[in-house]
């Protein structure tokens, strides 16, 4: 039977060295910032427990909490580390707050821009994917079902010129139909026929997409040489 909730004797010594005075969150989000994982409070929390490690609270901030290291001077606050874990404690602090309203990151393989840096907020919340990112800059808010296309398709490429706003439905159809390219002009010829398309179905009582879809599995005659 697979294990899914492992860790290396890295990691078990990284978390048995910085829980003491975090809630599981704050433990899950400095790991995973750590080791580029995707853990669970849960598993976190999980594995703390089956050895024992205790943090005092159940990870949620009720009004009137004070944080445990409120009023300590830092020779008080380093009593409750090693050399070692204090070290790794500032170290991680550090890591979380590196990133700036602006920067880039690398999520899933494609870039994200950090578009905000407020503690309290999901980090998944804090970060938008940059196409999008840019197109709004440039044009207002996406408007909803849709998405950006790159033209050339490279994620990476976020240059406004290489940016298309489509309907979702377009996406589809041009999925279906394997018309995604390398070549801007292909991407997007494969665009301005869902453009067409539509527009010539506008008003129709058919359902377009559908159409679409079906025609797009019709075979291409070619002519016999």
């Amino acid at each position: 039977m697979a294990k899914y909730n492992t860790y290396t004797a890295e990691q078990e010594s990284f978390l048995r060295e910085n829980q003491a005075g975090r809630t599981r969150k704050e433990l899950t989000d400095l790991f995973n910032q750590e080791f580029g994982t995707n853990k669970t409070i849960l598993a976190i929390k999980s594995w703390c427990i089956s050895r024992g490690l205790k943090c005092g609270n159940d990870g949620r901030f009720y009004k009137g909490n004070i944080s445990w290291q409120t009023g300590l001077s830092t020779e008080e606050y380093k009593s409750h580390f090693t050399e070692e874990s204090y070290k790794k404690s500032i170290a991680g602090i550090k890591d979380i707050r590196r990133y700036q309203i602006g920067d880039t990151v690398i999520r899933h393989n494609e870039p994200y821009i950090v578009i905000s840096v407020k503690p309290n907020v999901r980090w998944d919340k804090r970060i938008q994917q940059k196409g999008r990112y840019v197109w709004e800059q440039a044009y207002g808010p996406i408007p909803k079902n849709h998405n950006i296309i790159q033209l050339d398709g490279d994620k990476f490429n976020c240059d406004l010129d290489n940016l298309y706003c489509v309907p979702n439905t377009y996406t589809g159809v041009i999925n279906k139909n394997h018309w995604r390219s390398t070549d801007r002009d292909i991407t997007l010829t494969a665009i301005k026929w869902c453009e067409l398309f539509y527009a010539i179905k506008t008003g129709s009582k058919n359902e377009p997409h559908k159409e679409a879809m079906e025609w797009g599995r019709r075979p291409v005659k070619r002519n016999r040489t």
